[in-house]
Parts: structure tokens; sequence; C-alpha cells
């Protein structure tokens, strides 16, 4: 009889089939080529884009096949002539998916399959799904998963479906799943790694040090099996402390080499060697919204969808939320990515500098250029420019060539009823909203953001980086953030100035952070948490009497990780 936690989670993935779609997580924002165009055109998309894949497509847009760099150079090394059509030649075949297949259902049955070619019901070409984003969707389906400490059978399918090495391992530091990639990779038999702890099994890692501190790390190097392997660490809070880790072995994509290469180019920095800038032409997507939250990927899926319509977007939400971020990303996956992305600071600049941007002999809206205009803080444009707006959008064309982004920290919808925006405006504006949350109500982003910024600050001021301890992470994850991501940036920079060491602990934050969160408080919900445990496990070997394999297996852990919480509790 399956228990009720792997029920409740059968349903819960049910539920999510469509949050795990491939139209959810594939790239949008891709180049094509018709067939009929020649082997030059294509080199010339290739090199000017910087991409690694160029689909040709038939008049209908239905995939034919694939050109990459290599077959371009394999074309011209063999003799092919630069004018040769792409229809008379033979390109790679590429697997196609539905958009609608799950990523857990994708058929990895080739070790050689590294992009698929996504197509709609009608079999046109809507997207690619790399290992990138096939290794963002799963990394954020096993985090919604591993949270329930229960699901360990429902895991191992996802485990088993990444092409990655996976390492999973509990707040001890003892592996609780280890998936068939990685012990390959390893040369260590699952059977022998499982209930181990992870400095005996894998090389150099730090995934116990995760657990510890409560950081994620993504994209950094670790050296195993004397080869330098990109890898990521992600920890698992529950309840207010850190219950596991999953360590991923992941293949170089392009932003990972990217992230890579500027902290390779910060050591080169730090010894007095420079190492020429990598341009960051081409890297550009949602990456730079950081968070796993089910709040944040939501948005991230809304915000593909705003970026292929020509809808206005409205971004909503407190001051320092993130939404210059959004509007950025969505210009960045919209078809017009390379046209101009225009910020007007509707609260900063003058009615008339608003008035000449927009509406002047070379303004944005009367150019008849293609670009992204993002009005910020639209709120506070004067009734005058507001009437402007409203008289231009009624008489625009319908191929009216500037995809609009507006932003507002009040509620637009509200302010119009009340007459203190035009209402008229609104109607014509008709936005797509998305409403960016408070970083109190996504707290589980925190530990990202952290990680993210402090490895940025810390690059900028050519320092090493500096590590929190749990405890500190612990009191920032509880504190309120009225000022959100932007006021969590300012205390990085004032930790990395005033903090000499390069652990950051409770003793170091801002008294404002701590004033309020007893240690006392957090250690006795600890406490808490710990008897409770405790007793699951008393009143579970007393229902098998005594038998430690059938209580591990019932509490879903490994029995060596079950004799070490009875160690730990005295039982």
């Amino acid at each position: 009889m399956f228990k009720d936690s792997f029920i409740n989670t059968l349903i819960q993935f049910e539920n999510d089939k469509k949050w795990m779609s491939v139209a959810n997580w594939m790239n949008e924002n891709f180049s094509v080529i018709q067939s009929d165009k020649t082997l030059l055109e294509a080199a010339k998309i290739l090199k000017e884009w910087n991409i690694e894949y160029l689909p040709i497509i038939d008049p209908q847009l239905r995939p034919i096949g694939m050109m990459t760099p290599h077959h371009i150079l394999e074309a011209f090394v063999t003799g092919r002539d630069q004018h040769t059509l792409l229809e008379t030649m033979l390109p790679m075949q590429v697997a196609e998916i539905d958009e609608r297949t799950l990523l857990s259902e994708l058929p990895f049955d080739s070790d050689n399959t590294t992009v698929y070619m996504v197509k709609n019901q009608q079999g046109v070409l809507t997207g690619l799904l790399t290992q990138k984003e096939i290794f963002n969707g799963l990394t954020a389906l096993m985090e919604s998963y591993i949270q329930n400490d229960k699901v360990t059978d429902i895991l191992s399918v996802i485990l088993e479906k990444a092409y990655e090495g996976i390492a999973v391992v509990d707040e001890d530091g003892m592996i609780i799943e280890f998936n068939d990639a990685y012990s390959k990779f390893t040369g260590v038999p699952r059977s022998e790694a499982m209930g181990r702890h992870v400095t005996n099994v894998i090389e150099n890692t730090n995934l116990h040090k995760t657990v510890q501190k409560g950081i994620p790390e993504r994209g950094v190097l670790q050296n195993i099996q004397g080869q330098d392997m990109v890898v990521h660490r992600i920890p698992i809070w529950k309840n207010g402390k850190v219950v596991a880790a999953i360590g991923m072995l992941i293949f170089e994509g392009v932003s990972d080499i990217y992230r890579i290469y500027e902290r390779l180019q910060l050591q080169k920095v730090m010894a007095d060697t420079e190492l020429p800038p990598l341009s960051s032409e081409g890297f550009s997507s949602l990456n730079q919204i950081i968070g796993t939250s089910e709040a944040i990927s939501d948005l991230k899926r809304k915000a593909r969808t705003a970026a292929r319509t020509q809808a206005v977007v409205l971004l909503s939400g407190e001051k320092g939320t993130g939404k210059n971020a959004f509007a950025e990303s969505i210009h960045l996956l919209s078809p017009i990515a390379s046209k101009p992305f225009t910020i007007i600071h509707c609260t900063i600049e003058d009615s008339k500098y608003v008035d000449e941007q927009l509406f002047g002999l070379h303004g944005i809206l009367t150019s008849g250029n293609e670009s992204t205009l993002y009005l910020r803080d639209i709120e506070a444009l004067s009734m005058t420019t507001q009437m402007k707006l409203l008289d231009y959008l009624r008489h625009a064309p319908e191929d009216f060539p500037v995809q609009l982004i507006i932003s507002s920290t009040q509620n637009l919808y509200e302010l119009a009823e009340s007459d203190a925006f035009s209402s008229e405006l609104y109607a014509q504006l008709n936005p797509l909203q998305l409403t960016i949350p408070a970083l109190r109500n996504r707290k589980e982003d925190i530990p990202y953001l952290l990680s993210h910024y402090m490895q940025e600050i810390c690059f900028t001021h050519k320092i090493p980086e500096k590590s929190f301890t749990t405890s500190a992470v612990t009191y920032l994850m509880n504190y309120e953030w009225k000022g959100n991501i932007e006021e969590l940036i300012e205390v990085l920079e004032h930790l990395v100035s005033t903090v000499n060491s390069d652990s950051i602990d409770v003793t170091d934050l801002p008294e404002l952070i701590v004033h309020g969160q007893s240690i006392h408080t957090l250690e006795n919900i600890r406490e808490k948490q710990d008897a409770e445990e405790k007793k699951m496990i008393i009143d579970l070997l007393d229902k098998t009497d005594g038998n430690k394999s059938k209580t591990a297996e019932l509490l879903g852990i490994h029995r060596t990780t079950l004799y070490k919480k009875m160690r730990k509790f005295n039982i």
C-alpha cells in the first residue's frame, strides 16, 4: 500500500504536467533560415548572432533539419560552393517533439541528443530545447518535490531522466540519491555510494558545505576524475533549516561557460594577469531573474508569452522588486531583441523631455523604427502627456513597430477608476499584467539572490567571494525586506565593505535585520523540529518491532542516515 504522502505527490505531479510541458521551458528566441537560402547566408546568420543551432524550415515554417557551425565548416572544407542552396544539402537531422511533451517524458535514447526541435500541433517550429533548458526544468521539478522528504520513489524516476550526474545529500552530508550518470562518471556503483558521506564518494566536492551554509552555487568548476567539470549545488530549505542539497554535474552550456570565464578572469585579475574581456553579446534571457519559487517561475512563463505578442505589458509591484529586469528580459526574448530598448523614467524626467522623446521629430513613437519602449512608473506621466499618448495610440497603424512595456508601483486599474490616471488611456493600452511579488512573499528565493549578488559584488570589487553561515541566512530569510531586492543589494554591499572575514555570521548583520529575531527563538524552533523527528523515529521503531531497515524505508531515508539520527537523538 502506498503512503498518503506518495499518493499526494503523484496527484501534484499530475497537476504539474502543464507546468512541466516543453512549451514552458523551450527557447523561443531563436533564428531560422528558409531552405531556399544559401550556405553563405546560413554562415552569416550563425556568425552574426553567435548561435550554435540554426533550424532550416520550409515555406510552411515546418522544420527540415539543422545547421551548426561545425556543419558549415565541414561543407566549406569539403569544397562546397558558398552559393549552394540548403535544400540541396543533407542537413543535420534533429529529434522533433510536440510542445505538449513533458520534460520527464523526453526520449533520452541517445547520448548524442543535445537539441530538440519543438513543434506545435500544426507541425510549425515553435522552439528549441537544449540540455540547458532541460536542466533548468528538471531542476525546478526536483526542487519542488525534494522539499517533501518522503518522495524518494518519484524523485528516483526524475533523477534517472536527467542527462547530468545528480547526487542528493541529507543534512549530515550523507548521500541519499546517486543516479546512474554520476555512477558511470565516477566509477562508483550506486549501491556503494548510498549512505556514505559525500566526501568519500565525489572528488573535491563541497556539497556537504552547501548543507552547512544554505547558499546555492551555480556554474562552479570542480575537478573530478582529472577533468574540470561544471557543477551546480542547490540547498533545500524546509521549516527554516537546510534539510538536503542537490549536486548536479552538467555539460557546459553557453551561459555557464560565460559565468565561469568571469570567475577565471577575476582570479587572473587578482594575480595581476589580465584576460581579454568576453563580450556579453548573445547572453540574454530570463536568467537574470533570480529565483526558483513558484511565483517567479510562473512570472517567467508569462514573460515568455508576453514576449511573443504585441500586447502592451504592464509590470506592477513594489519599488525594488525587479520590474526593470523583467522589462529587459521581455525585450530580449522578443522578435525585435536586436532593436533599441529605451527606458523613460516618468518620475524623473520632466514633461517637455518626455514629449520630445516620444513625439518629437525623431521620437520613439513617431520615427517608425522598430524598438521596445519601457515607460517606467507610467502613473507619473502628466495628464497632458497621457492624452497625447492616447491620441497617438488611437491613430497608430496596425503594424505599429514599437513594443510598449509600462510599469507602476501602484494599482493602475484603481488609479484609472479614481481618475488619478486616464481611464481612457488605460482602456486603450489594455495591458497584459505581470504582478511581481515582494521579496518577503518569496523568501525561498533569498538564498539564490544572496549567492548571485554576492558573486557579482565581490567580482566588481575584485575580492574573494564571501560566504554566509546558516544562521545568518536564516536571519536574512526571515527579514521583511521592505525595500525588496534593492535593499538586499545595499545590505550585501555594506557587508562586503565592512566584514573582514571570509564568512558572514549573524553578528555581522545590520542591527535592523537582527532586531526582533531572537537566536533563542530560532533555536527553539529547531529544538521543536528535532523533538518531533525523534518522536516519529521512536514511534516507527515501535511499530516495526525495532526493525531499522523497515523504519528507514518508512521514513524515506537510508539506513545509515537513520543510525546517525538515532545517535544524534540518543535513541
